[in-house]
């Protein structure tokens, strides 16, 4: 009785055992499948080489290089930016600490692209006084660097949204009395 009850658990110690191999093998493969005992000709890395590199075809012969990517497809627009015509455009909507963090993220994409001229349609009822003049700094500071804001209102700017549009570039104030 000893005997059989050894071998049966031998057995399933065995069988427990390669049940534990083939899953962590299976594992590893899923980890990597792209994994070369070669190092990449280019990155001299040894695995996710075609992440960035690719095999193609110029006149009938295979180049291998790196993948064709769109220009500033790491780089999308901030929110509630838009660009028309190399020109900025921003709706100004509440003023709020997070809108002014959006309104910094817009001056630094026009930086990044070197674009030098942005309109600020202010439609607002006003908010924090203090995030306005963090606002008004980030204005100051693309002015000062050649830029141009212009501020237009086209409803109403009350409080500190009338920081905002006098902050724009002196004769770029534009406000519609309807």
């Amino acid at each position: 009785m000893r005997k059989v009850s050894l071998v049966i658990l031998a057995v399933l110690l065995s069988f427990s055992v390669s049940v534990y191999a083939a899953e962590s093998d299976k594992e590893k493969k899923e980890e990597s499948p792209l994994k070369f005992v070669v190092p990449c000709p280019i990155s001299k890395m040894t695995n996710n080489c075609l992440e960035c590199h690719v095999m193609r075809l110029e006149n009938g012969k295979e180049i291998f290089g790196l993948k064709e990517i769109k220009q500033d497809a790491y780089r999308q627009c901030p929110n509630g930016t838009q660009i028309v015509d190399g020109k900025g455009y921003y709706l100004v909507g509440e003023i709020t600490n997070g809108e002014s963090n959006l309104i910094r993220e817009h001056f630094d994409y026009l930086k990044l692209h070197n674009i030098k001229y942005t309109v600020f349609d202010v439609h607002s009822p006003g908010g924090s006084l203090f995030a306005a003049w963090r606002i008004k700094g980030f204005i100051n500071e693309f002015e000062s660097e050649g830029g141009v804001v212009e501020t237009r209102v086209r409803g109403f700017a009350a409080s500190a949204a009338a920081i905002l549009f006098v902050a724009g570039t002196k004769g770029y104030r534009i406000a519609n009395a309807q």
